[in-house]
């Protein structure tokens, strides 16, 4: 072989062996600068970090037609078949909910709204659990309740209620808004 095919073939296969070592450093270095995990609580990030920390209900949010006709009715809790015998899209969801016992044998002691302890409120569990005392954490979708809709959910059940136990419920109960006090019916 002559000599300058030979050197011509040693850098290459030199300059290719220094690039994928240069390459597997960084992507090393990289790999070992963030190590694999989760959040422990990624809904601390979705104020853009401009939050107090607490979430908040937007006004006029209305917990039947913009979280029980989005996230829970398509896919489990409708008119027709319901999961758990919970029938969320029609008209007056809140009589099937407060004082009414969980259909699940092993929950039955559950109320899905407890007017007498509202925050123990089997619903309220069920959006906030990640291993509720029954069933799994609410909506069962990629999509889970996002803090400020938990806490909508809150303020809509002490409104139904009408406990002002909870200091956050009392004075801002209406910011539910108003389908969230009356419960206009369960949305499309």
């Amino acid at each position: 072989m002559p000599f300058r095919h030979y050197y011509a073939r040693s850098v290459s296969f030199r300059a290719s062996y220094r690039l994928a070592f240069g390459i597997s450093l960084v992507l090393g270095a990289g790999v070992a600068g963030c190590p694999p995990g989760s959040l422990e609580d990624p809904e601390r990030f979705l104020d853009g970090g401009m939050g107090g920390g607490s979430a908040t209900c937007p006004t006029g949010y209305d917990v039947p037609s913009d979280l029980f006709a989005k996230k829970c009715v398509d896919l489990c809790h409708d008119d027709s078949d319901p999961d758990g015998a919970l029938d969320l899209k029609s008209a007056n969801p809140a009589s099937r909910l407060i004082g009414v016992a969980s259909s699940d044998g092993d929950c039955a002691t559950r109320l899905l709204i407890d007017p007498a302890t509202p925050e123990q409120s089997f619903l309220i569990e069920k959006l906030t659990s990640k291993s509720p005392q029954c069933g799994d954490q609410m909506p069962d979708t990629l999509t889970k309740a996002t803090a400020s809709e938990i806490e909508c959910v809150r303020q809509w059940v002490y409104s139904l209620v009408g406990s002002g136990t909870d200091s956050g419920a009392a004075g801002s109960a209406g910011a539910a808004g108003s389908g969230g006090a009356t419960d206009s019916g369960g949305g499309g």
